[in-house]
């Protein structure tokens, strides 16, 4: 399988943070997994063969032509993951976030929009059984919770925060995207359910679980 991990931007972007979801989407072994902060590789070229891509950024603000390309690849069956920033990046591009359901608008917890909460899995039995989650247990972590606006009749959410949707799966055309709210440094991906959830919305976007 291989995986294109876009990153770079304003925030949430650090050698270390690169090392850590490289590591993860690596982790399974068959897969390879390219980095690039260089929005240009999104080109009908740039995607040929890429079968999923994973949203790292924020802040950034491809070329037309670039996030069309993305969208169009999604749409004629790839996968998408969009990790934390990526709700905050690519702003220029509404049609961007009609893809991924939603955007950033906000955090809550402290002044810095950190802190401890609860990951509860469901709300249902329908959504405890989706591969993504299944078999996982509620957990705590510290980290930033996003508020995230969109047209939620779109996601099938998979796991809340204080009520917030904070991880959810959707479908764009012939292609799946995962969206995880988490993700604020590379602190948080040592997280093992955090971790275990990432490398399974890989591969559930990508059609394989």
């Amino acid at each position: 399988m291989n995986i294109l991990l876009l990153v770079g931007g304003s925030h949430h972007d650090s050698p270390e943070i690169r090392t850590a979801l490289q590591a993860i989407f690596e982790s399974d072994g068959a897969h390879t997994v390219s980095q690039s902060e260089d929005m240009a590789v999104l080109s009908p070229d740039g995607l040929a063969g890429i079968d999923v891509v994973v949203n790292a950024t924020t802040d950034r603000e491809p070329e037309s032509s670039e996030h069309y390309a993305l969208i169009n690849h999604v749409a004629g069956g790839a996968g998408l993951v969009v990790v934390h920033g990526g709700l905050a990046s690519f702003w220029n591009s509404q049609a961007y976030f009609g893809m991924i359901g939603s955007k950033f608008a906000g955090k809550s917890l402290d002044e810095r929009g950190s802190g401890d909460f609860v990951v509860e899995f469901g709300p249902n039995r329908h959504t405890l059984q989706h591969p993504i989650t299944l078999g996982l247990e509620n957990y705590t972590v510290n980290d930033e919770l996003f508020f995230l606006q969109g047209d939620q009749t779109q996601w099938q959410v998979l796991a809340r925060a204080q009520g917030h949707p904070v991880m959810y799966s959707k479908t764009f055309g012939l292609g799946r995207v995962f969206v995880s709210a988490l993700g604020h440094d590379e602190t948080r991906f040592l997280v093992p359910n955090t971790t275990e959830v990432m490398r399974r919305g890989a591969l559930w976007a990508a059609g394989r679980l």
